[in-house]
């Protein structure tokens, strides 16, 4: 199939002599190739060897127009070879531009099966990948070569069975790309790209690079192309034929069902290549015989075609948004743009996610082959969707960059948004339960935690609503789950000893409305959420709200700057503690704090006393100054007697558990009879009763022990 030779034009040659043989290479190739003496003859730029003829190795295809002759082009290298190259048109890319380039007919010595034709006798029937020794061995024998070298490079394969694929020139249906480049590259500059580096980047390059699009392809099943064309002879009558001449070659491109029915004569009720192969028309220019020429459309046209479909188009086009992987840049972002501007002369999406790639953990491509990856039956079973959904969008994924999945990190989503979230709403319907709570609306709280809940929540939804119209994703995940993180581990922990009603209330609220805010991301921790609470007239589904607006009314930036410091100062206070080898569990006298935001914060008794239970000290004195804090550490009696009294109840609560009583259920206390536990009975007994719902508590001669009330 080597019909010309390519040399670099400014690639230096040597013509050199070795015996009785003459060659020509490149200059800087000769100390690779040639082994032994040999005399340097001529040296040239390769433009110059341009237009030389030279004697093909296989004579098997004579008078080739415009063949065998040397060609310049710009991808020939000195790295590999002898520095020239020989070229098959029909079975490459760049070799067919060159092919085109000189006007050089193309040889196909191989058949679309991949076997040698019938007149490369030697070879006839073989396989295009298995004869290379033969070919070689033929050569030898006709004293037509003078050395082998294994050269390894890329080859493609077929990405499901791995065989390798040929690069074969076929005849094609194009769309004429170059007609509307210009269009297509203005009408890019319209959407809203994200991440924004795709749009002049990897999708503005490939549009400026790209090549006219092949859409026909020679396959059975797909949708037929809607091309007939004259072929041969006259149509006399619908059933009976005159093929008198050829046809004329005039081509009709045919619009609609309706208008082959009015070409044909016949009731068109399928479309399918079969059915649509039989349907024939006189031709209009000179009566021949319209057949529909064989090819069907590339799938890619059709996935192009998407918004044009009848219950779409035009009410909803272009679309809002889109979003697929990266590599849809040359796919179907690529097609719908093309088609949309060629036929309507605008984009076909406003906006669109470019997504990166899922890989492996060790950063391979996923394969069913390799089995690198875990069954997502298995994962959506573990961890179910949301946390799977929420590992991928709170990752570089959502801004075009690649993740190596790694089920360790999904574990941490799924305890840490996931069941987190779940506790918080098991905890307001525990105890809104247990102490028969309804909703009876009323004053808004004034308590300082409810108030900090709200304006957080407030503040997070503006913030989420603003990202994700911005098609932020990834921060919309971030400020969601430093939500959740507030809520849980300081909202919920700081009103464990609360059962009032702006408690319930607030927390309700703030459920309600997470709910809505996370329906996007987390659709169905939203649903199950908002079915928990849901009354009988509202609508059936969290999905079939309003998207909730922000009330700035209820944002107080700085007492959620406030509540910052307060939690930035009891942190400090911990490590205080730990330093000082103290448990929390142990209460101190006295935290010193400086912080100016909190000494003139006009909620500075609040925020104080909410620190002062955080870190477990009688008193809080918070002054002026940078922010820091000094933890009293000397013990009384007293002190150590309330963290007896602490740690007694962790291990009444421990004991509940592994019981299986349910909050609010009464149980009977056994504690040994020992003095310091009498010491703490008779000074904290009904602290104890009231916080673990003990009904009694009795000493006897063994270690603790807990029992239900009957």
């Amino acid at each position: 199939g080597n019909t010309l030779l390519a040399v670099g034009k400014d690639i230096i040659y040597s013509k050199i002599q070795q015996g009785q043989e003459i060659f020509w290479l490149a200059k800087n190739r000769i100390s690779e190739i040639i082994k032994g003496d040999y005399q340097e003859l001529e040296q040239t730029q390769g433009q110059k060897l341009v237009g030389e003829k030279y004697i093909p190795l296989f004579d098997c295809y004579q008078n080739i127009a415009n063949g065998f002759h040397v060609a310049a082009a710009d991808f020939v290298t000195t790295e590999d070879g002898t520095g020239i190259v020989h070229i098959a048109p029909a079975f490459g890319e760049d070799d067919f531009n060159l092919g085109k380039k000189e006007q050089v007919e193309m040889i196909q010595h191989i058949t679309i099966d991949g076997l040698v034709k019938p007149e490369i006798k030697a070879f006839a029937g073989r396989s295009v990948f298995n004869f290379n020794d033969d070919v070689i061995k033929k050569l030898e024998k006709e004293g037509k070569v003078y050395t082998t070298i294994s050269v390894t490079h890329d080859y493609p394969h077929c990405w499901r069975c791995e065989t390798p694929l040929l690069n074969y020139a076929t005849e094609s249906w194009f769309v004429n790309i170059q007609k509307i480049k210009d269009d297509l590259l203005k009408a890019n500059q319209a959407i809203n790209w994200v991440p924004e580096y795709i749009k002049n980047g990897r999708f503005g390059n490939g549009l400026k690079e790209a090549p006219d699009w092949a859409i026909s392809r020679n396959r059975y099943w797909g949708t037929p192309l809607p091309i007939w064309q004259c072929q041969i002879g006259k149509v006399k009558s619908k059933k009976e034929k005159v093929k008198s001449k050829e046809g004329c070659g005039h081509i009709k491109v045919v619009g609609s069902a309706a208008e082959l029915e009015k070409l044909s004569g016949r009731k068109i009720t399928d479309i399918h290549k079969h059915i649509v192969d039989e349907i024939i028309f006189p031709c209009q220019k000179c009566g021949g015989e319209m057949r529909r020429i064989p090819e069907i459309l590339d799938c890619w046209f059709e996935s192009g075609s998407m918004p044009f479909a009848l219950n779409h188009y035009p009410k909803e086009f272009p679309a809002d948004f889109i979003a697929e992987a990266q590599d849809q840049t040359r796919g179907w972002f690529y097609t719908l743009h093309v088609i949309a501007t060629a036929i309507a002369g605008q984009p076909s999406f406003k906006n669109v996610v470019v997504t990166g790639m899922i890989l492996a953990g060790d950063g391979k491509k996923m394969s069913k082959r390799l089995k690198n990856y875990p069954e997502p039956e298995e994962v959506l079973g573990k961890y179910g969707a949301d946390a799977l959904r929420f590992y991928f969008l709170s990752s570089p994924l959502t801004i075009g960059q690649s993740l190596n999945f790694n089920i360790d990190d999904l574990d941490q989503t799924y305890k840490k948004i996931i069941l987190i979230t779940r506790n918080c709403l098991n905890f307001f319907l525990t105890y809104s339960q247990l102490d028969g709570w309804k909703n009876s609306g009323g004053q808004k709280s004034t308590n300082v935690l409810d108030r900090w809940l709200l304006s957080r929540l407030h503040q997070s939804l503006a913030v989420v609503t603003a990202e994700l119209d911005n098609y932020q994703f990834n921060k919309t995940c971030f400020i969601i789950a430093e939500f959740i993180d507030d809520f849980s581990t300081w909202y919920i922990r700081r009103s464990r000893g609360r059962r009032d009603n702006d408690f319930h209330q607030t927390c309700q609220t703030a459920l309600l409305i997470f709910s809505q805010m996370v329906a996007p991301i987390l659709p169905f921790l939203a649903e199950s959420i908002y079915q928990s609470m849901r009354k009988k007239d509202d609508p059936e589904s969290v999905h079939l709200l309003a998207w909730p607006s922000a009330t700035e009314d209820l944002i107080d930036e700085k007492l959620n700057e406030e509540m910052v410091s307060v939690r930035q100062a009891a942190s400090l206070a911990f490590s205080q503690r730990a330093e000082k080898g103290i448990k929390i569990r142990q209460p101190l006298a006295k935290l010193a704090v400086s912080s100016t935001l909190l000494a003139d914060s006009g909620e500075k008794e609040e925020l104080a006393n909410l620190l002062k239970d955080e870190v477990n000290v009688k008193k809080v004195i918070v002054g002026k100054g940078e922010l820091k804090v000094e933890l009293d550490a000397n013990l009384t009696t007293e002190l150590k007697q309330e963290g007896e009294c602490r740690e007694l109840l962790r291990q009444i609560q421990n004991e509940r558990k592994k019981a299986g009583l349910t909050p609010g259920e009464p149980a009977k206390l056994f504690l040994p009879d020992q003095n310091n536990w009498r010491q703490i009975i008779n000074k904290f007994g009904d602290k104890i009763k009231k916080t673990a719902y003990l009904s009694t508590i009795e000493f006897h001669q063994d270690a603790l022990k807990l029992a239900k009330s009957h």
